[in-house]
């Protein structure tokens, strides 16, 4: 199973810098659980939220803000890593500050406007956190 490059690293970042990750996705829980089995990463998120645990999908922020909460972190202080639009609406919905690491999909000129930042890949959001960090 294929897995976007620099995933591993930047999730081994978060854990030694002791940040909470949480997986907030569409789909549903037992093909999630199965995949993040499958390649070995759900060792790295405190909580896994899926698309039917929640009443609303994205664009609605529900799927965001369960997550937040199950971390006990304010949405305002907890950033989301998105690929695809409706991830960034939700994020976004939720008050939550957006970096979108584009897949196949270029982000749109409407939805440039709602980011904190673009990012070229994962590996680029590690050294932006990382020089982010250093700067504390």
């Amino acid at each position: 199973m294929p897995l976007k490059p620099g995933v591993r690293e930047i999730l081994d970042f978060l854990r030694l810098q002791g940040i909470p990750a949480a997986l907030a996705t569409s789909t549903g829980r037992v093909r999630t659980l199965r995949r993040l089995e499958l390649t070995g990463l759900g060792e790295y998120f405190q909580t896994v939220v899926t698309g039917d645990q929640v009443e609303h999908s994205k664009p609605d922020p529900e799927i965001y803000l369960l997550a937040c909460r199950a971390l006990d972190t304010p949405p305002g202080q907890t950033l989301a890593v998105e690929d695809s639009r409706n991830g960034i609406l939700s994020a976004h919905a939720a008050g939550m500050p957006v970096v979108m690491v584009p897949d196949m999909i270029p982000p749109a000129p409407e939805l440039e406007a709602l980011l904190w930042r673009r990012c070229a890949s994962l590996s680029e959001l590690r050294d932006v956190l990382l020089s982010r960090s250093l700067q504390l």
